[in-house]
């Protein structure tokens, strides 16, 4: 419906700068009188009054981040509205090109959950449900928490969410919240569009889901042009699904079309890092995709692993948004990446997490892959169990499946008598303080070792020779000793794949098994 799409929106705005309260009830009253004959006009002239402002939160949702973004960090997005009949969205894009953190919001915070039967969840419990909505409603700036509370149900399917009961309990305490409650965020993955609109208009406030409060984190950590754009992406499906009415359909139009291009970019995207991994393949470097639930600790733990200074980890929900690499070496002294990946979190839509499959290919296409998980979380089971289902999805290769280590960050949080409580398989360690970071590396040694076919040897070459330069170039070094029975040669153990041995037999050693030159 029009109305729905702007009125959405101006959620993001508390409070509106261009409508005030009394006119959006009003006008919510209008959009859900019951359909008469007269329905169809009433939408026209909201459609005609809200046109201008509603394609000018189109753009906003599409082609910005933060309010810190000005015109430069999304020239990309922008210079894709260049044909004729996007004019006018163009136009109100350099208008409107900063967000503005969807303003100062006082959340009524409700989590469902339900009370018994085979969709209870048996790996968690309402209060760390409830405990995990209220941290992604505190990672907005200007966003507090103004109460919260738990409901219990016997399902979720239904067009109201909760019972009738409930539903004038929750408006009793807004109407009557010492502290003015300006919004509520219904802690379920997605709200269907009659769920939505039913309680934005019994409600009276913003209502927000899983997929639109993440959504709006997204776009608060979004940096790079990559992540700006799967983030516009990742949100284009959820507006158009839920707030374009039939007397939208120019706009849906310029929408589809600007979202094909945006597709295309993606593509571009896609083919560069194609080809960057394929250089990578050729130069034969190991990666290890580092991945898990958000907030586990895993930028911590490359830091740890790699002494790399410039890493600062934040204790913040999706600090990392871009797939970043990091160099590190194994105790054998082979260098290889360690790839620093989005986390993963509870009840969000698949569709949320797949504009980000390019980036996440970097994990997919690793050779191993270390799990992070927080144990000193109390949900850390359910945190497990996301990550793994999240995996599962993202057709990851039998071999990959393999080599996945699960670790267990934050071991000293933990009390030594829970610690026994978890699975031995999981490799207890702590980032910050550096507890069982030896044992990991070996671990990720082994695993590239045989993932990669790469070979431990000794090879005896003549000092100084040609021998030894190429192979402290094309191999990893772990030693170098002088031949203990003739100081003119050297023992030096190395580590090689099976393609560069080959090479250095070809290059050095004939087909006789001699050495040239010797």
């Amino acid at each position: 419906m029009a109305f729905s799409f702007c009125f959405s929106k101006l959620c993001l705005e508390a409070p509106p700068r261009w409508i005030n309260f009394c006119q959006r009830r009003t006008m919510m009253s209008i959009f859900y009188s019951p359909k008469n004959a007269h329905q169809n006009l009433i939408e026209k002239k909201v459609y005609s009054v809200c046109n201008a402002k509603v394609s000018s939160l189109i753009a906003r949702a599409l082609c910005t981040t933060n309010s810190k973004l000005k015109y430069g960090g999304n020239k990309m997005l922008h210079d894709s509205f260049d044909h004729p009949e996007t004019e006018e969205l163009k136009k109100l894009l350099d208008n409107n090109l900063t967000w503005d953190g969807a303003g100062e919001h006082k959340v009524l915070v409700l989590q469902p959950y339900i009370k018994w039967g085979p969709n209870k969840k048996t790996n968690t419990n309402p209060d760390l449900m409830l405990a995990e909505a209220v941290s992604l409603v505190k990672s907005l700036p200007k966003w507090t928490i103004a109460d919260k509370r738990k409901i219990g149900l016997m399902n979720i399917c239904t067009d109201k969410v909760f019972g009738t009961g409930q539903i004038d309990a929750i408006a009793s305490q807004i109407h009557n919240a010492p502290i003015p409650i300006t919004a509520v965020f219904v802690s379920i993955d997605k709200l269907s569009n009659e769920q939505y609109f039913f309680l934005c208009n019994r409600l009276q406030v913003p209502v927000f889901d899983r997929y639109s409060i993440v959504i709006q984190i997204f776009k608060e950590h979004a940096k790079s042009s990559e992540a700006k754009l799967q983030v516009a992406l990742a949100e284009l499906p959820y507006i158009v699904g839920r707030f374009l009415s039939p007397h939208y359909d120019r706009t849906k139009k310029i929408l589809m079309k600007h979202q094909k291009e945006m597709k295309a970019s993606l593509a571009k995207l896609e083919k560069h890092r194609a080809h960057v991994r394929k250089n990578r393949k050729a130069l034969e470097f190991p990666v290890v995709a580092v991945v898990g639930y958000t907030n586990a600790g895993k930028t911590s733990l490359i830091k740890a692993l790699t002494a790399d200074s410039s890493l600062t980890p934040q204790n913040v929900l999706f600090a990392t948004l871009d797939v970043t690499m990091h160099e590190g070496s194994l105790p054998c002294n082979l260098k290889v990446l360690y790839a620093d990946t989005i986390g993963f979190i509870a009840d969000l839509p698949i569709e949320l997490i797949q504009p980000f499959r390019v980036t996440l290919e970097d994990a997919m296409l690793a050779d191993v892959i270390i799990h992070v998980m927080d144990v000193s979380h109390p949900n850390h089971a359910l945190q497990y169990d996301e990550v793994i289902n999240t995996l599962e999805k993202l057709d990851l290769s039998p071999k990959l499946k393999e080599n996945v280590i699960t670790v267990g960050n934050k071991s000293d949080l933990v009390p030594h008598e829970k610690l026994l409580e978890i699975p031995n398989e999981v490799m207890l360690v702590s980032a910050t303080e550096g507890i069982g970071m030896n044992q990991l590396l070996s671990r990720v040694e082994q695993l590239i070792l045989s993932s990669t076919n790469r070979q431990k040897l000794t090879v005896r070459v003549r000092a100084f020779s040609d021998e030894e330069q190429w192979l402290k170039q094309e191999a990893a070094i772990i030693s170098s000793d002088v031949d203990p029975n003739d100081s003119a040669y050297a023992l030096l153990k190395i580590v090689i794949t099976p393609s560069k041995l080959n090479i250095f037999r070809e290059q050095f050693i004939g087909s006789s098994g001699r050495r040239k030159n010797a």
